[in-house]
């Protein structure tokens, strides 16, 4: 975007957050801003954000910013045009959105020029209750996604037999182990109840909340893995992307690898993020009721199905969740 526009980006955030979230390694660079936190709530000061060289505000669409609110009341006196940006929306909120209205942020959207959504199913959402709305949805993507799409594709076979695997269907894991939410015992049970089968299991990952899987004669524990080769060569020779629940991002990549995505239908028990939405039902993936249901599509997988599976992914991918798409839709707003 900055290629195209002239833009200021401002961080209320200490240095000390930046770096232990390693945002310190982008090249884009910020300008500090002045904030206050009250609990939940944050006033970040608006003083450099007025100046008159600035036609278009892109604020977080979040009723906590207090300042965001000030700046939407008073748009008929500094006259700038203000979108709010929805990236990010936590899993909470977008259930909690999918079945009620947020009434305070609906006055929000009310108030502002222009709304971007994270993915499409979140703009319908918010189109079916506010027609009128001028809004679009950015959708979301990992940085790498083009090398990913382009990386040669090497035979299966070869890299299985580099990598001593022999197994007629290999399914993949690769995901942090952070979160009860990510079902890791539905994925052990998955395992279990296939052991007798002649399916593999890659896993790659750490984290607290990560099984000790050591003794399944059926899965190969890669944990963290921080060599873009090794990772490249066991998406390759993989068949099936597997995660129970909290989808998110992972699943971008894994489909830009040609892996169909299976997982878990939605529910209060097992919840999804908003990446769950990119999962077209027996185009690019598959979305079980159960474990038996989930077992019996896997056992029906063939190379013909699985090539069908894999080729829409990629085309799902380059028809909806490449960066230039997301600089394409936000650009065409920020032409004042």
């Amino acid at each position: 975007m900055k290629k195209i526009y002239k833009i200021d980006i401002y961080c209320y955030e200490s240095e000390h957050y930046i770096k232990k979230n390693i945002f310190d390694k982008s090249k884009m660079g910020s300008n500090p801003i002045f904030k206050i936190s009250f609990g939940q709530f944050i006033y970040y000061s608006i003083t450099k954000l007025l100046v008159k060289k600035y036609k278009i505000l892109i604020l977080m669409l979040t009723p906590y910013h207090i300042s965001t609110w000030i700046l939407l009341i008073t748009k008929f006196l500094h006259g700038k045009k203000i979108i709010l940006w929805g990236h990010g929306i936590s899993i909470e909120n977008y259930e909690y959105e999918t079945h009620k209205i947020n009434i305070i942020k609906k006055m929000m959207i009310y108030l502002a020029d222009e709304v971007w959504f994270y993915t499409d199913a979140e703009l319908q959402l918010w189109k079916s209750r506010i027609p009128s709305i001028s809004a679009k949805s950015l959708d979301n993507t990992i940085s790498n996604i083009s090398s990913l799409l382009e990386k040669p594709s090497i035979e299966r076979d070869l890299l299985r037999k580099k990598h001593n695997i022999e197994d007629s269907l290999v399914v993949i894991y690769c995901a942090r182990f952070d979160k009860k939410a990510r079902r890791t015992d539905l994925l052990k049970d998955v395992i279990e109840k296939t052991a007798s089968m002649n399916i593999l299991y890659i896993i790659i990952g750490d984290g607290r909340f990560k099984p000790d899987f050591s003794n399944y004669i059926n899965v190969k524990d890669f944990g963290a893995i921080y060599d873009q080769n090794l990772k490249d060569d066991l998406f390759q020779l993989s068949d099936i992307y597997f995660q129970p629940g909290w989808v998110g991002l992972s699943i971008v990549e894994a489909m830009a690898y040609g892996k169909p995505i299976f997982t878990f239908e939605r529910s209060k028990e097992i919840p999804q993020c908003v990446e769950y939405s990119y999962i077209v039902h027996n185009y690019n993936g598959y979305i079980a009721k159960d474990i038996d249901d989930l077992i019996q599509s896997m056992n029906n997988q063939n190379s013909y199905t699985l090539n069908y599976f894999s080729l829409n992914c990629k085309k799902y991918v380059k028809d909806n969740l490449m960066t230039q798409n997301m600089i394409d839709k936000a650009s065409f707003s920020l032409k004042y």
